[in-house]
């Protein structure tokens, strides 16, 4: 395992990172941390850390996990072909919704066996998501400490069936009914406005072509509440540049349901749309509820962050920054914007740790790499620190002028 960061599964629950960390410690698991990877050849792979690069394998496999954006890329152009496919992960939305409204999800008590031994590959994704569903209802109905009750019990290897009656007072048949309570009341209204084909895609996509203006108004003429045509029309008029008219039908799709984050989605459509017309308090309002819809994906983060930039306010660029290195911590430029937005508002820590993730990334510049770090243990009063950065600056370019007036600086304050 190689991972860029000081620690490994930062980002994980307490508990499960905790039985996580114990079981990779009695595997033959190697951990690297601190470490880049910079690139795979021949079955190896070249790591830089501190100390320097190295090669190590050889490898029979490689599992790159770099953030936890889905790629829905290839969806579309393999769809036309006879290869099965099941999109797993937050590609989820439309496909779960479909399964519900066909009857096709397991009851609550019933997803072990969706999980251990599933019908076909898309049980399995539909129960895990079911799963963390399951797991949302009980906290948000009997709080958090009753899950870690259950998570103790479990822990004892008692059945799922005490587990449950010990730890919320349900059997299964109550555990049951509450569920459907709970998914009806989240997803009954939005399977309503949802239409697929018999394929089980939506009324209109990329290899069937998208419906006419006038056949897609027929539609929301005899049904108003018809996603997929809301955003269709919204789609087309925007490309059209009746922006007054498009945003109408593409403020409607987006009500009719919020959850849908996909590649061309209302929020984008509309973002776009409000900045050409100088709307940026709308947008950006638009870009930060995408952002929380779409848990797994940076980019409205970094569409804020541009108006914020714009604005100067460095308090809430460096807010939406910090949240977007999660999705690509391997970009240096995402670095080094997070890196000038914490100096900015004198978030010392916060600048250091992104200047020093700039420099163990593949830099063009790192010059000004060792720089900005410079500057930044400067200000923080680290002095012996931040004039070896600046030299090492000076080393890479020596006519580097802003160098050579930071090593004047902390020269005259040693002085």
């Amino acid at each position: 395992i190689v991972e860029l960061l000081d620690d490994i599964a930062r980002d994980m629950e307490m508990i499960t990172r905790k039985m996580t960390m114990k079981r990779l410690a009695n595997l033959p698991v190697e951990i690297r941390t601190g470490t880049a990877i910079t690139q795979f050849a021949d079955a190896m792979a070249t790591v830089r850390t501190e100390k320097g690069s190295e090669d190590i394998g050889p490898f029979d496999s490689v599992v790159v996990a770099v953030g936890i954006r889905p790629n829905r890329e290839l969806y579309e152009p393999l769809s036309k072909s006879d290869i099965e496919m099941h999109v797993v992960g937050d590609a989820l939305e439309a496909g779960f919704v479909r399964a519900y409204k066909e009857g096709r999800l397991l009851k609550a008590s019933e997803l072990n066996s969706g999980i251990v031994r599933p019908k076909d590959p898309e049980q399995i994704v539909l129960s895990y998501y079911q799963a963390g569903l399951v797991c949302e209802m009980l906290e948000d109905k009997y709080g958090f400490d009753k899950i870690r009750q259950s998570l103790l019990l479990f822990g004892r290897n008692e059945p799922p069936e005490e587990v449950f009656l010990q730890a919320f007072g349900l059997d299964a048949r109550t555990l049951d009914a509450e569920y459907d309570r709970f998914l009806d009341l989240r997803y009954k209204e939005i399977a309503s406005r949802l239409f697929f084909r018999d394929s089980g895609k939506p009324g209109y996509t990329a290899d069937a072509g998208r419906p006419e203006r006038e056949e897609l108004e027929n539609r929301l003429e005899k049904n108003p509440d018809d996603f997929y045509s809301n955003l269709a029309l919204g789609t087309l008029l925007a490309e059209e540049g009746t922006d007054s008219e498009a945003e109408k039908y593409l403020v409607r799709a987006k009500k009719l349901f919020p959850q849908y984050v996909r590649k061309g989605n209302p929020y984008e459509i509309l973002g776009r749309i409000y900045l050409e017309q100088d709307r940026e308090d709308e947008a950006l309002e638009v870009f930060t509820a995408w952002s929380r819809i779409a848990g797994s994906s940076g980019e409205p983060l970094l569409r804020s962050a541009e108006i914020y930039q714009r604005r100067k306010d460095w308090r809430s660029l460096e807010n939406v920054l910090s949240r977007a290195v999660f999705f690509n911590p391997y970009d240096p430029d995402l670095q080094k914007m997070l890196g000038n937005a914490a100096m900015e508002t004198g978030e010392w820590e916060s600048a250091e740790s992104a200047f020093r993730a700039q420099l163990g990334l593949d830099v063009s510049d790192p010059a000004g790499a060792h720089y900005n770090l410079a500057r930044v243990l400067f200000a923080a009063g680290n002095r012996p620190e931040a004039r070896r950065e600046v030299l090492r600056a000076l080393e890479i370019a020596p006519s580097f002028i802003e160098a050579q007036e930071l090593l004047l600086k902390i020269s005259e304050a040693v002085q």
